[in-house]
């Protein structure tokens, strides 16, 4: 652990640096993107580590690297940078899906597709509801919580923003839930249909 740490701390000083030598390179490469990769990588499996030891899963740290790292916070990513490693975000993509769909088992689906499907549907139905009676809240119908985008628009509008409120809502995440079911070792009816309507979702 602590020779993770001072790798990180190393990382760390040295992404603070590569500034200094983007000169020495052709124009249009930055050498901050990679260095701010390693960084984040081993930031994030040290803290994933660190995770463990308080007894939550691992991406409770690679979460909280890259929300403390962001542009939006400390900065130490800036817009750039996460632009340029946007190639990595496209690759991790593809691999996720082809974990999900590897995860999905045909076997399980077909035994259990009565839960799948009224999980899903209720996952469904009650987020686009409280996407909907949000929107309706933050209208103007209540004076101390409303959004000035919604304030007198009609319900036509009112409603189809409430239904993309629904929408963001129901973005469930398969990584997360597989890297959480496999750190527990859970198993088991509830996962196998809580796992499926997750992808299915």
């Amino acid at each position: 652990m602590l020779r993770q740490l001072l790798i990180v701390i190393v990382l760390f000083v040295a992404m603070m640096q590569a500034p200094t030598f983007m000169g020495l390179h052709a124009e249009g490469f930055d050498p901050t993107a990679m260095v701010a990769f390693g960084f984040i990588v081993l930031a994030a499996y040290t803290l994933g580590e660190m995770a463990e030891h308080a007894h939550l899963p691992h991406i409770t740290g690679y979460l909280l690297v890259g929300i403390v790292c962001g542009p939006h916070f400390l900065g130490l990513l800036s817009p750039e940078v996460v632009q340029q490693l946007k190639l990595v975000d496209i690759l991790a993509i593809a691999l996720i899906a082809m974990e999900a769909g590897a995860a999905l088992e045909l076997d399980t689906l077909r035994k259990q597709w009565r839960g799948v499907l009224s999980l899903t549907s209720m996952m469904v139905g009650l987020c686009l509801l409280a996407g909907i009676g949000f929107a309706v809240a933050t209208s103007g119908i209540l004076p101390f919580a409303h959004l000035d985008f919604l304030t007198g628009q009609p319900w036509s509008f009112v409603v189809a923003i409430g239904l993309l409120f629904g929408v963001m809502m129901l973005a469930a995440s398969p990584p997360v839930t597989m890297a959480v079911i496999h750190e527990t070792k859970s198993k088991g009816t509830y996962t196998d249909t809580l796992l499926t309507s997750v992808i299915i979702n």
